[in-house]
């Protein structure tokens, strides 16, 4: 990722980082959920609905 420094220097780019930043937090946050409901779905198969 950039540096921030260069990214204050830039302020036209920073929503272009923000909007980067959310999608990558969006991506973690989706898989860890994933991968935590296919553990406890792999550990209690008769909680799958």
């Amino acid at each position: 990722m950039l540096p921030y420094i260069v990214v204050f220097q830039y302020p036209e780019q920073r929503k272009k980082l923000r909007k980067v930043l959310k999608i990558r937090i969006i991506q973690v946050i989706s898989s860890w959920f994933l991968r935590y409901f296919a553990d406890a779905n792999l550990r209690n198969p008769t909680r799958i609905t």
